[in-house]
């Protein structure tokens, strides 16, 4: 995006700096609902810790996406009773894990090796 190294958070890159935060997000996005199809393989209590962190982390990048430019005012983060709620969200869905419908694959997602 032509931003350099040591100007990053300088306010003139800011649109450029929004864009690729919005395009990590819709990345993430992929990533999230990746995720979430393939806690199928996954044991209980490993479903249970990958949904949590899927909708923490998931909730960081929406908020940066929907902040927009002024993502960069004050730090984005997940207060206690969001991530207690995602824990409690994501036990219900570990124990569903395998009602999850499969989401199209987008073919730039990293694949396990057959």
């Amino acid at each position: 995006a032509g931003i350099p190294a040591d100007a990053v958070m300088a306010p003139a890159h800011r649109d450029a700096l929004v864009m690729i935060a919005r395009r990590l997000a819709d990345r993430a996005a992929l990533h999230e609902a990746s995720a979430r199809v393939g806690t199928r393989a996954l044991s209980w209590r490993s479903a249970w810790a990958v949904l949590a962190a899927a909708g923490i982390y998931g909730d960081i990048a929406r908020t940066v996406a929907r902040r927009g430019a002024h993502a960069w005012d004050r730090r984005v983060t997940t207060g206690k009773a969001a991530k207690l709620a995602w824990i409690a969200r994501a036990a219900a869905q570990a124990s569903r894990r395998h009602a999850i419908p499969d989401t199209p694959r987008d073919p730039l997602l990293w694949t396990r090796p057959r």
